[in-house]
C-alpha cells in the first residue's frame, strides 16, 4: 500500500502546508476529492494544533481507488463530538468526518493517537479501528471519585464552545507574536498542552452519561468519573489562568467575545468541583 508522510510543527501554519501536501499526493487524478480532502485535513490538523503538543505527522496511503489520510499527534485525549450550536465558531470536526468521510476512526499510539479518514470509499479492512469516540473503561481506576451533580447540559456545551474559541485564538496570537509565551496566552496553552498530553479522558461511564443526556435533551445530568488525586492543584491553576484569559476578552483585546456570566459561573463551578473532590471534599450540585 503506497504511503507518503510529512512531519509538521504544531502551529497554525501547518494547516495550509498539510492541505498542499495532501493535494499534491492525491494528484490530478483525484481532483474530485480535493474539496472534501482539504476540508477534512484542515479540521483534523487544526484540532491537533489546538489540543496537542509536539510534532504532527500527516500520512496518505492509497489502495486501489481509495485513500486513507491520517494525522498523528502527541495527545492521548480521544476525539470527542462537542455538540455545539450551529452558530458556534468551533467544534464541527467530527460532524464533518461523519458527513464527508467514507469511514474514519482513531487509535491510541505509543506517544499519543492517530486520527484517520478514508475517501472516496473505505479502504479494505486492515485492522484499523472503525469510528471510535469513547475511551475504554476507566483510565484512572485508582483516582479520586469525581461527580458533577446536576451538571447543566446546554450551559456546559455553550461554555465549552467559548473556551475552545479562546484557545484557538491564543494559538494564533503566539504564532504571530512568540514573545507573548510568558504572558497569559503562553502560560495557559503550556498548561493545556501538558494536561492534554497526560490526560487520558474521562472514561466510558462519564462519556455515556453525558452522551445520553445530550441525545435525549436532558436539562441536567450527574457525571461520574475518576481523576488523579494529585491533579487538583493543576486544575486550580488552570481555573485561575482562565480568569486572566477571560479578562482579555472583557477588555475587548481579542476577537473572541467576552464570556457570559453563565459561562463564567459554569466553568468556575465545574473546575472547583473537580479540584475540591480531588482534595477529598464532597460534591456540591449545580444550583442555578
Amino acid at each position: 500500500m503506497p504511503s507518503q508522510k510529512l512531519e509538521l510543527a504544531a502551529d497554525a501554519a501547518s494547516c495550509a502546508v498539510a492541505r498542499q501536501f495532501v493535494r499534491h499526493v492525491l494528484g490530478p487524478s483525484a481532483d474530485d476529492l480535493d474539496a472534501d480532502a482539504s476540508l477534512l485535513i484542515t479540521e483534523v490538523v487544526t484540532n491537533a494544533v489546538l489540543h496537542a503538543r509536539g510534532p504532527l505527522t500527516v500520512e496518505v496511503r492509497q489502495k486501489g481507488t481509495a485513500y486513507r489520510i491520517s494525522v498523528s499527534d502527541r495527545s492521548r485525549t480521544p476525539p470527542e463530538e462537542k455538540r455545539y450550536r450551529v452558530d458556534d465558531a468551533t467544534g464541527r470536526g467530527l460532524g464533518l468526518l461523519n458527513c464527508l468521510a467514507a469511514a474514519w476512526g482513531w487509535a491510541p499510539t505509543r506517544d499519543g493517537k492517530v486520527v484517520w479518514f478514508d475517501l472516496p470509499e473505505p479502504l479494505a479492512d486492515d485492522g484499523s479501528p472503525r469510528v471510535e469516540q469513547r475511551t475504554y473503561g476507566d483510565p484512572y481506576p485508582d483516582g479520586a471519585p469525581i461527580c458533577l451533580l446536576a451538571a447543566p447540559v446546554q450551559e456546559m456545551i455553550r461554555t465549552g464552545a467559548h473556551y475552545d474559541a479562546l484557545y484557538r485564538e491564543f494559538r494564533l496570537i503566539l504564532e504571530l507574536d512568540p514573545s507573548r509565551r510568558e504572558a497569559v496566552p503562553g502560560r495557559l496553552l503550556e498548561l493545556i498542552d501538558r494536561l492534554g498530553t497526560h490526560f487520558l479522558g474521562f472514561g466510558r461511564t462519564a462519556e455515556e452519561e453525558w452522551g445520553t443526556a445530550v441525545r435525549e435533551g436532558h436539562d441536567r445530568v450527574d457525571v461520574h468519573f475518576r481523576f488523579p488525586a494529585d491533579a487538583g492543584a493543576a486544575v486550580e491553576r488552570y481555573d485561575r489562568l482562565l480568569d486572566e484569559a477571560d479578562a482579555y476578552c472583557q477588555r475587548a483585546e481579542l476577537l473572541t467575545i467576552a464570556p457570559t456570566e453563565e459561562a463564567l459561573a459554569v466553568r468556575r463551578w465545574a473546575f472547583s468541583q473537580v479540584a475540591r473532590q480531588c482534595h477529598g471534599e464532597p460534591p456540591v450540585p449545580w444550583s442555578r
